[in-house]
C-alpha cells in the first residue's frame, strides 16, 4: 500500500522543522526546495506560517526559521557561508584573512542560496547572488584568490606582501584548471582579474590554461546574446 502524497502544507513544514535555527530564503526554496508548488501558493502558506510564529521576516523574501543561540545578524551570515553555500566578498573577506583590522559595518557574502542580490538592511548584510555552486571544496578557495585580486586597490601597499601571500596560499594549495572552468560559470570580474590570476600561477609555476577558459567562456557569453 502506498503512502499518501504530503500536501504542500504537510511539505513546507516539514523542511522547516529540518532546518530550525536556520533561514527561509524564499526565491531559492521556491525554484529549489518546492517547484512543484506555484509561487503565489507558496507565498499564501509562508505568509500563514509566518502569523504562527514559526517564521520570522527580516527582510522582503527571507525569513528565520524558529529560535537560534545566535544574534540574527550572524545566524544570517552563518547560513549564506557555511555548508557550501558561499563565501564573504568585499572588504569582509579581506577582514577574515586579517588583512584588515577593522570589522566593516557591512557584510558581504557571494552565495548560491539566494535569487538576485539583496540587501537586508536591517541586519546590514548584502547577498550577491551567483550561479557557481560550492559543492567542489575548492571552488571556493579560488573564488576567494579570484575575489582578493580583485580588491588588490583596497590594499596599502605596505600590506601587500601579506595580501599577495594569502593569495599565493590559496593558489597553490587549491588549482586546478577544472576548478577553475568550474568557478567561471558567469564572468564576475574584469579581464583584468584574470589576467592577474594567470600571473600569480605563473609565478608559482603552477601549470593553467586560466585565460584559455576564460576566452572560451567569454566567446560563449557572446554567442548567447
Amino acid at each position: 500500500m502506498s503512502m499518501a502524497r504530503l500536501t504542500d502544507t504537510e511539505q513546507i513544514r516539514l523542511y522547516l522543522r529540518n532546518h530550525l535555527g536556520g533561514v527561509l530564503d524564499f526565491g531559492y526554496v521556491s525554484t529549489h526546495v518546492f517547484p512543484d508548488i506555484s509561487v503565489d501558493n507558496l507565498r499564501k502558506y509562508i505568509s500563514r506560517i509566518s502569523k504562527e510564529g514559526l517564521l520570522r521576516k527580516i527582510s522582503k523574501g527571507i525569513y528565520l526559521i524558529g529560535d537560534s543561540e545566535l544574534s540574527d545578524r550572524d545566524r544570517v551570515i552563518e547560513f549564506y557561508t557555511k555548508d557550501y553555500r558561499g563565501l564573504k566578498c568585499g572588504r569582509s573577506l579581506l577582514y577574515e584573512h586579517e588583512l584588515i583590522d577593522d570589522e566593516p559595518s557591512l557584510a558581504e557574502i557571494i552565495t548560491s542560496y539566494t535569487d538576485g542580490n539583496k540587501l537586508i538592511e536591517q541586519l546590514n548584510i548584502q547577498l550577491y547572488e551567483t550561479k557557481n555552486d560550492f559543492y567542489l571544496v575548492d571552488i571556493q578557495f579560488i573564488m576567494e584568490a579570484m575575489e582578493l585580486i580583485n580588491l588588490r586597490d583596497e590594499m596599502p601597499e605596505s600590506d601587500k606582501l601579506a595580501y599577495r601571500a594569502v593569495i599565493s596560499t590559496l593558489l597553490m594549495k587549491h588549482y586546478s584548471d577544472h576548478v577553475f572552468e568550474r568557478c567561471i560559470r558567469e564572468i564576475r570580474y574584469p579581464r583584468k582579474v584574470y589576467i592577474s590570476l594567470a600571473q600569480y600561477l605563473d609565478l608559482l609555476n603552477i601549470s593553467n590554461k586560466v585565460m584559455d577558459i576564460y576566452e572560451d567562456k567569454l566567446r560563449l557569453c557572446v554567442c548567447k546574446k
